[in-house]
């Protein structure tokens, strides 16, 4: 349920699930939600080698009768040999500890994010 640190994902994906510790993961995907981009809904999307987080939806502009999209986390994995539990408490390494929740998004905007930034389009653009 908790937002994930981006800089320790990067090294989760990097140095433990790539190499196959867990398996070998061919294809991820579903949605998360990033601390340093707290008010947007991230698709993860990684096939073989290649992995991709793209915003889904932004949660700052809602009106009055909308809802959320989600909260936290929720991915399908497909692999060959994976270790399920082993990787499951993998991936909830990265979210973020009870002190990093509490500093709140000021302070989480700070963490290191290993990810490219998304472009921004204003409003009104076609």
């Amino acid at each position: 349920m908790r937002p994930l640190h981006p800089a320790r994902l990067g090294v989760l994906l990097d140095e433990r699930i790539e190499p196959g510790e867990f398996g070998t993961l061919i294809r991820s995907m579903g949605f998360c939600r990033l601390a340093t981009r707290p008010h947007a809904v991230t698709e993860w999307n990684h096939v073989g080698g290649m992995i991709s987080f793209d915003p889904l939806g932004r949660d700052d502009a809602l009106g009055d009768d909308e809802e959320i999209l989600a909260v936290g986390q929720e991915l399908g994995l497909i692999g060959i040999d994976l270790d399920v539990r082993a990787l499951t408490r993998a991936l909830d390494d990265p979210a973020l500890t009870d002190e990093e929740l509490a500093a709140g998004p000021a302070e989480w905007a700070k963490f290191a994010d290993p990810f490219p930034a998304w472009p921004r389009v204003a409003k009104d653009a076609d």
